[in-house]
């Protein structure tokens, strides 16, 4: 103001306000929800509707994802996913997921919103966030009004398929379960044979140390005795176990009878060589 006029000037900057939270500390702005932004209410479209322009003096919080159900899934088969969104607007407004760049329908129901799944294919071929057995995304809400993305989570797709040995497989963020009998690694409750899966590591088939190196004179047959813990009884039909004897290459393979759920018994195995004695170096095969 001046002795010759008056200026007005704005009392408030909520464009340079980013975040609700921070928004909701400036009396005169309110965060604009679908369009993401702080304004003030005559700046956001439709503001008189319900939770679409939310102040600090209207005393709602601000809106967020609270949960995701489930909180991760299988990339081999993709499920769909529901978002709590609690102060959500309610309908008419439509609504779109997008995993990473991939847009996807979805429905409301209450405070919910149900995301369709994205294709496999598509999943594999986002072009960040790939590690060793998942794909890691951005899982962002986007109002089909607006076309504004105003609210986002993360979200993993995993392959348990990439674990190859029963420890890895049950160790895995995932709940993957290794399938003995199949001897492959899957998501949750997909075994063949659910009796026999096994979900946590120290249930998992594997032989433990000798106490010492095995022995085998050449030109002598002697059967040997291998110590284990959780070994599966094979199946009719199923080709038994096997001894593999890492000498030659390729390994001889050699005839094994199960004992009991510890102990395996080799073949008696006589090797061809030039020493008086060889160390060998003996892995159990579940065929």
């Amino acid at each position: 103001m001046t002795s010759h006029k008056v200026v007005k000037m704005p009392v408030q900057e909520c464009d340079q306000l980013t975040t609700c939270q921070e928004c909701h500390r400036d009396p005169f702005c309110g965060w604009c929800l679908l369009e993401n932004k702080c304004s003030t209410k005559r700046s956001c479209s439709e503001s008189d509707a319900p939770r679409r322009w939310q102040s600090y003096s209207d005393g709602a919080a601000c809106a967020g994802i609270t949960r995701v159900t489930p909180a991760n899934s299988s990339l081999t088969s993709p499920v769909e996913v529901t978002l709590t969104v609690p102060n959500l607007p309610t309908a008419p407004q439509n609504y779109t997921c997008l995993f990473g760049d991939i847009e996807t329908s979805a429905s409301v129901e209450g405070d919910r919103v149900i995301c369709q799944p994205p294709a496999t294919d598509a999943v594999t071929k986002q072009p960040h966030n790939h590690t060793w057995d998942h794909v890691a995304l951005r899982l962002t809400l986007r109002s089909s009004e607006t076309m504004v993305s105003f609210l986002q989570t993360g979200f993993n797709f995993y392959n348990c398929s990439r674990h190859d040995s029963c420890i890895s497989c049950t160790r895995a963020l995932w709940g993957c379960n290794w399938c003995v009998h199949e001897n492959k690694c899957t998501k949750k409750n997909s075994c063949d044979n659910t009796d026999t899966a096994v979900h946590v590591s120290h249930s998992c088939p594997h032989l433990e140390g000798n106490d010492k190196e095995i022995l085998l004179p050449a030109e002598f047959q002697k059967e040997v005795y291998l110590k284990g813990a959780n070994l599966p009884e094979p199946r009719s039909g199923d080709g038994g176990y096997k001894c593999l004897v890492h000498l030659t290459t390729p390994p001889l393979r050699v005839d094994a009878t199960r004992l009991n759920s510890t102990s395996v018994k080799c073949k008696a195995t006589k090797v061809t060589t030039c020493s008086i004695t060889n160390t060998f170096k003996w892995c159990l095969l579940h065929v």
